[in-house]
């Protein structure tokens, strides 16, 4: 795909529904793409308080923590992930 365009489209969604969850996350993996991990990071969080309990926003930003060598709180980002993924 192309990650510019789809930043762009994810953006321009938020800008009309500010809550819409779906086009955090999905920025989100445009920015992990393009390795802009604050960017990521800054997403994955807002997509986090409009949906705590869903595992891979949790997931994304602790993978995205990591690369970031923010071990803390990759640490707690994936521990939340596994404690909300269904068995």
């Amino acid at each position: 795909g192309n990650p510019d365009k789809a930043i762009d489209l994810y953006s321009n969604a938020i800008k009309t529904e500010p809550t819409l969850v779906a086009a955090y996350f999905g920025r989100s993996l445009a920015f992990l793409d393009k390795r802009l991990l604050e960017l990521a990071v800054s997403d994955l969080t807002k997509a986090i308080a409009l949906a705590p309990n869903e595992p891979a926003y949790h997931q994304n930003r602790g993978l995205a923590n990591a690369e970031l060598a923010k071990y803390d709180e990759a640490i707690a980002d994936l521990t939340t992930s596994l404690r909300l993924k269904p068995k």
